[in-house]
């Protein structure tokens, strides 16, 4: 009897281990407020267009949620996720502003973490600053990168998270001279070349300072992934100022491939891809009241759209 006894805890305890092995990953796409004009920072509507996207092509392997990270939000909601992706303002706006802690805990509970375009700007000196950059292995940091917007085409290295994306052009506010982390295991994943003339901008805390000046030519690393040492991983993309970025099909497939690199999916030879709202339906999403320079605005973007429809 006691022999029986061994032999279906033992055979108990296969079973719970394939259950854990195939149970579903958890991804919260966590945003919080804007404070930029009609089109730009839309951060709510970016984290629901990409776990709608995440829920339909990794069915069965992970559940996407859209968590708020505004005002009053319950941080401690995040721990039952294994991916946190953040789509959020910076700096003093940022949702982790003062919480370094927060991040220190999640850390240590093993949280996979990517932080896109302004989430990547924490306060300067603060410690959620370093936090962030051993979180995801770089860190924008004020008086030495910088944010001006240009036209970029993205050349791709060999990484899961690159499949099936092809190089394109986007132009929009795309940070580089990004600080990296020292001996972190980083893959630069994506890489531009900055035209010189943003370079050559006036020195500012976001607009220019000497290293920036001094690397005409460079290609500058805006899209990479790290390996920690606690075995989390980490994932930055600097680009994402307007949500219509989102229209760009290999941009959109770059991220959803890094929400599944993160949640330690397989992601297939073609990458993981899906169809995106049209213009109409995403401003018809946006609450914000309408930019003074609408009529401009909504005329550059879709005319960039189109550019890309052209092309796929």
């Amino acid at each position: 009897m006691k022999i029986l006894r061994i032999i279906f805890a033992l055979f108990a305890a296969a079973l719970c281990f394939g259950c854990a092995q195939n149970a579903q990953k958890k991804i919260a796409f966590a945003h919080g407020k804007s404070i930029h004009y009609w089109g730009d920072h839309e951060n709510k509507i970016m984290c629901e267009i990409l776990a709608g996207a995440a829920n339909s092509a990794f069915k069965g392997k992970a559940q996407a949620d859209v968590v708020s990270l505004e005002d009053g939000a319950d941080f401690s909601a995040l721990e039952k996720y294994d991916v946190i992706y953040v789509v959020s303002e910076g700096e003093k706006f940022h949702p982790f502003a003062g919480k370094s802690d927060v991040l220190k805990k999640l850390h240590s509970l093993k949280k996979n973490f990517a932080f896109i375009h302004y989430s990547t700007n924490p306060t300067t000196g603060e410690p959620e600053e370093h936090t962030i950059q051993e979180l995801i292995g770089g860190v924008y940091k004020t008086h030495f990168s910088v944010n001006p917007t240009y036209e970029a085409r993205f050349e791709f290295a060999p990484h899961p998270i690159s499949r099936g994306v092809k190089p394109f052009a986007i132009t929009d506010e795309i940070y580089f001279n990004i600080s990296f982390a020292e001996n972190a295991k980083i893959a630069h994943i994506a890489k531009v070349v900055p035209p010189d003339k943003v370079r050559k901008f006036k020195f500012g805390a976001h607009s220019g300072n000497q290293v920036v000046r001094d690397n005409m030519g460079r290609a500058e690393t805006v899209v990479w992934a790290c390996e920690n040492p606690n075995g989390t991983r980490g994932f930055g993309c600097t680009a994402g100022h307007a949500v219509w970025l989102l229209k760009n099909p290999d941009f959109f497939k770059m991220l959803l491939n890094s929400s599944a690199w993160l949640a330690g999916i397989e992601i297939p030879s073609g990458g993981f891809g899906a169809q995106t709202p049209s213009f109409d339906e995403i401003a018809k999403k946006i609450e914000k009241e309408k930019r003074p320079d609408i009529e401009y605005y909504t005329k550059k973007w879709l005319e960039q759209i189109g550019s890309w429809e052209t092309l796929n």
